[in-house]
C-alpha cells in the first residue's frame, strides 16, 4: 500500500508595524504616518508582490499589525487579502506586541485546533520581513526540502540578492544566517523560527540541524532608506547582477531599475560599500 505523503502548511511570518524599534538606521524616527506610508509602499511593491508570484499558493502570510493601524492602512490591507486570500493580517494590542513569536504560536494553534490537528503533519515557517521580497518557486522549493526533513531543521539559502530600491540595481551576496530562513515541525509542538533566536546567531543553535543550500537568487533583501538595520553587505562574493529584467520576472516585480547599472554600482554604490565599511570598522575600535 502506498503510503500518504504528509500534509504540509507553510507560514510566512511578518511584523509589520509593531513598535520594536523606535529608529531606522539613520536615526529618523519609526511609526511616523510618513514612515507607515513608505512602508506600505515597500511591502506591496516587494513582499506583496513576490507572495502573489508564487507558483505554488500552499501558504499563509501572518502579518503582525498594530490594532491602533490607521484605518486607510487597514483598508489597504482587506483589498490585498481579496486579491491574496493567503495573506492574513492580524491585529494585536500594545500589551503583546512585543512578543512575536507567542503571537504566532497562538495563531497557528488556533488554526490546527480550527481544521484539526496531524500529529505527523509538517509545519513549515519562515522569516519574511515586510520590505523584502522572495522568488515565485519559493515555497515550491521548500515543500520539496521539507519531504523526508527531520523536526528542528533549518534551511538557509546560501546565496541571495540585495536590491537597491533607490538605485535600481541588485548584487548577488553570499550571507549563510540571513533572515530567509525556514525551520520544520510537526503540528502537535510549533515554536516556529522566531522561537529559537535572531538569524545571526542560526550557527549557534544546539539540538537543530542546518541545511545549507546553494540555490541562487531566492531571496532579495531590500536596502532602502528607512532600513532599521540592513546596508550593503560587501565581500569578495558580492558582484553586480546584469540580467536585471530577468531577476526582477523571478521575483514577480515591477519597480524602477537603473538605466546604466554599470555606472551605478561603479560609482553611488561603490562609494556606499566603501562608507559602510568604514563605519562597521570605527564601531569595532570603539567597542574594543
Amino acid at each position: 500500500m502506498e503510503r500518504k505523503s504528509p500534509r504540509i502548511t507553510h507560514f510566512f511570518l511578518t511584523r509589520f508595524n509593531l513598535p520594536l524599534w523606535k529608529q531606522d538606521k539613520k536615526g529618523g524616527t519609526t511609526l511616523t504616518d510618513a514612515w507607515l506610508q513608505e512602508r506600505m509602499r515597500l511591502f506591496e511593491h516587494y513582499t506583496y508582490a513576490s507572495l502573489l508570484s508564487q507558483t505554488c499558493k500552499q501558504f499563509f502570510c501572518v502579518v503582525l499589525l498594530d490594532e491602533l493601524t490607521p484605518a486607510w492602512c487597514k483598508d489597504t490591507f482587506s483589498q490585498w487579502t481579496d486579491r491574496l486570500p493567503q495573506l492574513r493580517p492580524v491585529y494585536v494590542s500594545r500589551q503583546e506586541e512585543c512578543n512575536p513569536c507567542l503571537l504566532s504560536q497562538r495563531y497557528i494553534a488556533d488554526y490546527f485546533d480550527s481544521i484539526g490537528r496531524m500529529p505527523e503533519g509538517i509545519v513549515l515557517t519562515s522569516y519574511l520581513d515586510s520590505d523584502d521580497a522572495i522568488s515565485a518557486d519559493f515555497v515550491e522549493r521548500m515543500r520539496q526540502e521539507a519531504v523526508g526533513a527531520s523536526v528542528h531543521t533549518f534551511f538557509t539559502f546560501k546565496y541571495g540578492v540585495q536590491w537597491f530600491d533607490e538605485y535600481g540595481i541588485g548584487t548577488r551576496i553570499c550571507y549563510p544566517n540571513n533572515h530567509f530562513i525556514t525551520l520544520v515541525e510537526h503540528e502537535d509542538e510549533v515554536r516556529t523560527c522566531f522561537d529559537f533566536g535572531g538569524h545571526f546567531f542560526l550557527f549557534q543553535q544546539k539540538d537543530v540541524t542546518i541545511r545549507v543550500l546553494k540555490d541562487e537568487q531566492m531571496w532579495m533583501e531590500v536596502i532602502h532608506r528607512g532600513n532599521v538595520d540592513n546596508d550593503v553587505k560587501m565581500t569578495f562574493h558580492t558582484s553586480l547582477i546584469h540580467q536585471v529584467d530577468d531577476l526582477l520576472a523571478r521575483f514577480g516585480l515591477r519597480v524602477s531599475k537603473s538605466r546604466h547599472p554599470k555606472c551605478t554600482f561603479a560609482t553611488r554604490f561603490m562609494v556606499r560599500a566603501v562608507g559602510q565599511v568604514w563605519r562597521r570598522a570605527i564601531n569595532k575600535l570603539k567597542c574594543s
